[in-house]
């Protein structure tokens, strides 16, 4: 073998080697970001779940059919940002997913309430028995929506006895459990 093949032999191994290297360095850094941008979303959007459910009221005021009064919808966006399939994981936040599903429905089913009792004061044929019915079931929904509200607020306040693993280590244990 020439010599020149040799040198061109040992200085292309090492390029390569320094080019996996590089590689894997870009993706363990890309991994680590990742991490670090999920859980800062986690937690961001979980501040803000505490927040929007603090600012609920405990009660709606009772039904005066002297007043015409219309049931605001509730919009909780932290919920539907949690649920998104990107902040929280499967694997670890498996019950935190289980108990934002409630207050989810929950919202919903008060939202559907409260549009049908706002359609009945636009309608003058529907007595006020019926808006009175109307506005009994929203209040009913309403409070299933903060009774599921005290249960998140309990739940997230809960001292955790051992946090689900995060960074390089959580995707480590990941990938093996893969089989990768």
């Amino acid at each position: 073998m020439p010599g020149w093949l040799g040198t061109l032999l040992v200085d292309g191994v090492g390029v390569f080697i320094g080019a996996a290297l590089g590689a894997l360095f870009g993706y363990l850094l890309s991994m680590y970001q990742s991490d670090q941008e999920t859980k800062a979303r986690r937690d961001e959007l979980i501040s803000l779940l505490s927040h929007q459910f603090l600012v609920l009221e405990d009660d709606i005021p009772p039904f005066d059919p002297r007043i015409g009064r219309y049931l605001d919808p509730l919009y909780v966006s932290a919920v539907d940002g949690l649920l998104d399939g990107r902040t929280l994981e499967y694997r670890f936040d498996s019950h935190l997913i289980r108990g934002l599903d409630l207050p989810r429905l929950s919202i919903l089913r008060y939202n559907e309430y409260c549009i049908d009792f706002n359609r009945t004061l636009t309608n003058l044929e529907i007595d006020v028995d019926n808006r009175g019915r109307s506005y009994a079931y929203a209040t009913q929904k309403y409070h299933t929506v903060i009774t599921c509200k005290e249960g998140v607020l309990t739940f997230l306040a809960m001292p955790k006895d051992e946090p689900p693993p995060s960074g390089l280590r959580a995707r480590w244990q990941r990938l093996r459990s893969r089989g990768r």
